[in-house]
């Protein structure tokens, strides 16, 4: 019984949790998102800590980065771009992590491709196997 009341109790601590998170999530959109910008959940979540930043810890970076958990120095930075950009909440998207060119990558012979296809048809072994029949 003890242990209902205790998962009972931390149920209703999360959902209240989630509801000021939310709250906040809302409120911050209001405010630094003033176009109604289409953001990622990631750009969502960086307005967020600069809504903390500018309203609730009125622009001071080192209070702001220990109550939300992430380092100074990034915040700083997230704050520098967000500035820089005219408070641009598009800014706060995340950078492409895909490769700028793929001119140097290494491309496998066309032959060797449809003799791996064709084993691969003939007798449906895996990468180990096609690796060490390729070998001989």
């Amino acid at each position: 019984m003890l242990n209902k009341n205790k998962e009972i109790k931390y149920d209703w601590i999360k959902v209240v949790k989630n509801k000021i998170a939310n709250q906040m999530e809302i409120t911050a959109q209001r405010l630094l998102n003033l176009q109604h910008y289409h953001l990622s959940q990631k750009a969502k979540t960086r307005l967020k800590w600069l809504y903390i930043l500018y309203h609730q810890e009125n622009g001071n970076v080192t209070k702001s980065a220990n109550k939300i958990g992430i380092s100074r120095q990034w915040l700083s930075k997230l704050k520098s771009i967000f500035e820089q950009c005219h408070k641009d909440p598009r800014s706060l998207e995340p950078k492409s992590t895909t490769p700028d060119s793929t001119a140097n990558r290494k491309r496998i012979p066309s032959e060797t491709e449809r003799l791996i296809v064709k084993t691969r048809e003939d007798y449906g072994w895996g990468k180990t196997k096609l690796t060490n029949f390729l070998k001989t």
